[in-house]
């Protein structure tokens, strides 16, 4: 047996604001010259929820000839220059904790020598 209802139906939309953001590592390690770093962000919703919004935020370099941020793929750092730079994850007007990050020398690239030909 089928039974029709003609009331209207609402529907109430809730949202759960994000209230802050948090990037992992906190400490991470020095990245080397030329090498790359993943870094995650995390958003933590007034609920207690949280969830991984990596590939949603804006990675910000407070040095980016230092070290860079690929996009769009996010969280993926390169070093660039040896230095240090402040990192930072923004979405919807909240940014997150800054992380401190140091590029230093490949031992690889200290052992590249400039190679001399003479030409006769």
């Amino acid at each position: 047996m089928t039974t029709a209802c003609s009331s209207k139906a609402t529907t109430t939309q809730t949202t759960d604001p994000i209230i802050s953001i948090a990037i992992s590592p906190v400490s991470p390690s020095d990245v080397k010259l030329g090498f790359t770093q993943n870094f995650y962000a995390t958003a933590l919703y007034a609920s207690g929820a949280t969830a991984d919004i990596t590939s949603q935020v804006t990675w910000n370099s407070s040095n980016p000839s230092i070290a860079e941020f690929t996009q769009p793929s996010g969280g993926l750092l390169t070093g660039m220059t040896m230095g240090t730079a402040t990192i930072t994850a923004s979405f919807d007007g909240i940014t997150s904790n800054s992380v401190s990050i140091k590029v230093v020398a490949s031992k690889y690239v200290n052992r590249l020598r400039p190679l001399l030909i003479t030409i006769r």
